[in-house]
C-alpha cells in the first residue's frame, strides 16, 4: 500500500511538471501570434492568415494534450484511496480504462472544448486584431457570434427539430458544406425537411448561405462525439434513485 501511494505521488509530480510545461507552450504559441499580428504589414495578409491557421491547429493539439494530462492526474488521485483492492495485474487495465473514459468525456464536448478554452480565446482575439475587422464594433460582433456558436455546440440538439441527434439513422448529424463555419450542423431528418434541391437560406442565425440538399454531408466528427457521450453516459455508476438489476 505504501509503495503504491509513493508511486502515485511520483507520477503525480511528473504530471505537474508536464502541466507547467503546457502553460509555457500556450504562452509561447500566443506570443508568436502576437508577433504575427504586430508584423502584419511586413508579412502580408496571406501569410498571416496561414500562420494563424497553423497556430489554431497547434492550439487544438495543446488543448487535447492538456486534457490527457488532466485525465491522468484525476485517476492517479483515486488510486491510493479507492483502488486498494486491485492486484497489480488488474491495476494497469483499470488505470488505462479510467483514463480513456475521462479523455472521451472531454472529446465528447466536440468543438466546444476548443472554443471555450481561455488560451484559444486569446488566440482568436489576436486573429481578429490581425485581420483588422473594422474596430471595436466588429470585434464585439465577432465575439457575439462566437458566444452563439459555443451555445449551439453545447448540446447535440438539431437546431431545426430541437430534438437530440443520434450517431446513426435519420437523426444522424449532417453538415452544410457550403457554410463557412462548423456550426451549421443538423439532423438529416431536420435538414431534409427544410432544404430543397433548389436551395434555401441556411436557418442558422448569422449565416446567409444558400443550402441545397446536395450540400449536406454526414458529419462524422459530431457523430463520434455523440457516440462517445452516449457510451460514457451508459458507463456512469447508478445514482441513489437508480437500481441495477
Amino acid at each position: 500500500m505504501a509503495a503504491l501511494a509513493s508511486s502515485c505521488r511520483i507520477a503525480s509530480s511528473t504530471n505537474t511538471r508536464f502541466a507547467t510545461g503546457m502553460k509555457t507552450s500556450f504562452d509561447m504559441l500566443n506570443a508568436n501570434a502576437e508577433f504575427a499580428a504586430r508584423d502584419k504589414a511586413e508579412l502580408g495578409e496571406a501569410l498571416v492568415a496561414t500562420l494563424f491557421d497553423a497556430y489554431e491547429a497547434q492550439m487544438r493539439t495543446l488543448v487535447d494534450a492538456e486534457a490527457a494530462i488532466e485525465a491522468t492526474s484525476n485517476v492517479l488521485q483515486q488510486i491510493p484511496t479507492q483502488w486498494t483492492e486491485y492486484v497489480a495485474t488488474e491495476l494497469k487495465a483499470r488505470f488505462d480504462s479510467e483514463v480513456t473514459k475521462r479523455k472521451r468525456r472531454a472529446e465528447a464536448a466536440g468543438e466546444i472544448r476548443y472554443l471555450e478554452h481561455p488560451e484559444m480565446k486569446k488566440l482568436r482575439q489576436l486573429r481578429r486584431m490581425a485581420e483588422g475587422g473594422g474596430g471595436a464594433a466588429a470585434s464585439a460582433a465577432d465575439e457575439d457570434e462566437e458566444v452563439q456558436m459555443t451555445q449551439e455546440l453545447r448540446s447535440f440538439k438539431c437546431p431545426i427539430l430541437q430534438a437530440d441527434m443520434q450517431p446513426t439513422g435519420p437523426n444522424r448529424p449532417v453538415i452544410a458544406t457550403v457554410c463557412n463555419n462548423k456550426r451549421c450542423v443538423f439532423s438529416y431528418k431536420g435538414a431534409t425537411s427544410v432544404y430543397s434541391k433548389k436551395g434555401e437560406k441556411c436557418v442558422i442565425t448569422g449565416c446567409d448561405v444558400k443550402v441545397k440538399v446536395s450540400d449536406l454531408k454526414d458529419c462524422h466528427e459530431v457523430a463520434e462525439s455523440i457516440r462517445r457521450a452516449l457510451q460514457d453516459a451508459s458507463d456512469e455508476p447508478p445514482t441513489q434513485s437508480q437500481s441495477v438489476d
